[in-house]
């Protein structure tokens, strides 16, 4: 009887003190990333304290992207700067899709490469890690994440363990939530402090140069492009040359010129409406994979610049691998006003779908100027 007694008391003890760990760390969550509105500095301090609750060797966060279709890697414990932002997973895709998708946790002991949900990435040495445990990321009873942590050896998951990090999935998704609108606002604060400064300029009277050099680094930003270009056409050679790009590869500056009908943009422009392709390396049209390759490049985005139905040029936006893939929707992203002659700004509106592979559609100029 006092045996067992002995170990009531033992079982009780255990268990205040796992709820006294637990009330602490959720306390630490609250210190910690309560108020913070940087997201990166927020996932950073959500990856220290899950490697500290489960003595992780890796911790990896996904978040869901603004369509609610794709989970993209936001932070991780091992610095992993050309990765973060460009690993993505469909929803139900891999274990973290799956955890996404129907938000459960999953804990695997050991093996976890061997589970048949397992989605594997040749440059994540995590991927190669024994241990699992996924956990979604939660705010407002939606999931907006999920959060892995796994070590190098088989561990096994204990409940209260388990118990731990699903809550802090819980208890974290309203600051992440907070501080992605925060950066949100702050970047649309920013395009349109940019449109103001384009739109300055454009009325100024200001040289041509200037104001590409402004439209290619609006665009970009707006578009999260890896590169963004303006080309002019020669109309007496029939020739689009790089007028002006944000890129600060001199590979891609010292491309030769296009003729019209030549390449995608060159297509884009002879046939006076956008073109998007999600894969340049393997679309036979475009002249330059190999040089893609050595970019990093991967989808593009061209759309043709019209001036009282004339071609003036080709506005082009690229996407690095595994980033945001160009599509036709997106170039109604691409700044309202373009420059006319040298010194003015024609409006531009999306029209409807020209009905092509590659889902391009067509542009028509406004009969008034629009606000940006």
């Amino acid at each position: 009887m006092k045996q067992h007694g002995r170990a009531s008391m033992a079982a009780l003890q255990r268990v205040l003190r796992e709820k006294t760990r637990e009330a602490e760390i959720l306390h630490k969550i609250s210190d910690t990333v309560s108020g913070n509105l940087d997201l990166d500095a927020v996932l950073h301090d959500i990856v220290d304290i899950a490697v500290e609750v489960t003595k992780a060797d890796s911790c990896l966060i996904y978040l869901l992207n603004s369509r609610r279709d794709e989970l993209v890697l936001r932070a991780s414990k091992n610095p992993h700067p050309k990765l973060i932002g460009h690993i993505r997973l469909s929803l139900g895709e891999g274990i973290t899709g799956w955890v996404a998708q129907q938000g459960r946790a999953v804990a695997i002991p050991s093996n976890a490469s061997d589970d048949p949900r397992f989605k594997f990435f040749h440059n994540l040495p995590e991927d190669r890690h024994q241990a699992f445990l996924s956990v979604p990321i939660m705010a407002k009873r939606e999931v907006i994440g999920v959060i892995n942590v796994q070590h190098k050896h088989p561990h096994r998951h204990r409940a209260h363990e388990v118990a731990l990090m699903t809550t802090m999935g819980r208890q974290v998704g309203g600051a992440i939530e907070t501080a992605r609108l925060h950066a949100e606002i702050t970047k649309k604060a920013r395009q349109v402090e940019t449109l103001s400064q384009v739109s300055a300029t454009i009325t100024s009277g200001r040289l041509l140069e200037e104001i590409l050099h402004l439209l290619v680094t609006m665009t970009a930003e707006m578009m999260g492009s890896a590169i963004c270009s303006i080309m002019l056409l020669d109309p007496e050679r029939e020739e689009l040359r790089i007028a002006a790009t944000q890129s600060l590869s001199e590979s891609y500056r010292r491309k030769p010129n296009l003729k019209v009908g030549q390449s995608i943009s060159g297509q884009a422009l002879k046939e006076r409406r956008p073109i998007a392709v999600l894969d340049v390396t393997k679309d036979p049209g475009y002249m330059y994979p190999d040089l893609a390759r050595k970019e990093g490049l991967c989808s593009l985005l061209s759309v043709p610049m019209l001036v009282k139905d004339k071609p003036i040029g080709v506005i082009n936006s690229a996407s690095w691998w595994n980033g945001p893939r160009a599509s036709s929707c997106e170039a109604s992203r691409f700044p309202k006003r373009t420059p006319s002659g040298s010194c003015n700004a024609r409006a531009w509106t999306p029209g409807g779908p020209c009905g092509r592979s590659r889902r391009p559609f067509c542009w028509r100029e406004s009969s008034k100027n629009e606000s940006p």
